[in-house]
């Protein structure tokens, strides 16, 4: 009889242990949300998710609601590694998809283009970043970031003769940029 009490209460003790685990680990199953911006967060964005688009009126332009939550989500999955960066890029990717899917401004489709770029490279998906970074560059070809991002990923790929031939390119536009020069440096 003494025995069948001391499983009881052993139950109920795990019973409890167990909600009580369930409790503090659901936090880790939380799922981010990227549209809440957090200060801290909001000061690793660009100027404009802060202060807004300037001359371009958010009525009917919801596609911009979904590009700061998209780069707040590129910025968690650069902070994260293995798994952990998987969910924000994937939401990184949905929220730059539907800003293009939504808009017709090639004022942001370059910046867009180089963003979605970084994310699928992150993840891994090189062929993806590329193709994004050529879109990016055919928009803004005076755009030196968008050089660099495809000279990394060429450099990664080992593919050099491209890689200078766009570094080349960019040095005819900005002669003394350090980037460029440093990656002259690395593939010659």
């Amino acid at each position: 009889m003494k025995n069948c009490q001391c499983v009881r209460v052993n139950r109920s003790r795990g019973v409890i242990l167990a909600c009580v685990l369930l409790f503090v680990s659901s936090s880790a199953f939380a799922v981010k949300n990227y549209f809440k911006i957090s200060e801290s967060e909001m000061k690793m964005l660009p100027k404009f998710c802060k202060t807004g688009f300037g001359r371009y009126k958010m009525e009917g332009q919801n596609w911009l609601n979904h590009l700061c939550p998209g780069l707040n989500a590129l910025n968690h999955a650069k902070l994260g590694d293995g798994n952990s960066k998987k969910y924000p890029l994937e939401r990184a990717i949905d929220h730059f998809n539907y800003t293009l899917g939504h808009t017709d401004s090639t004022f942001f489709h370059s910046f867009i283009y180089l963003q979605r770029g970084k994310a699928y490279e992150l993840g891994g998906n090189t062929a993806k970043a590329l193709t994004d970074y050529q879109h990016a560059l055919q928009l803004k070809p005076k755009n030196i970031s968008v050089h660099i991002a495809l000279i990394d990923a060429y450099i990664k790929l080992g593919d050099l003769d491209n890689a200078r031939e766009l570094v080349n390119q960019g040095l005819k536009i900005k002669p003394n940029s350090k980037s460029l020069l440093r990656r002259k440096k690395k593939i010659d």
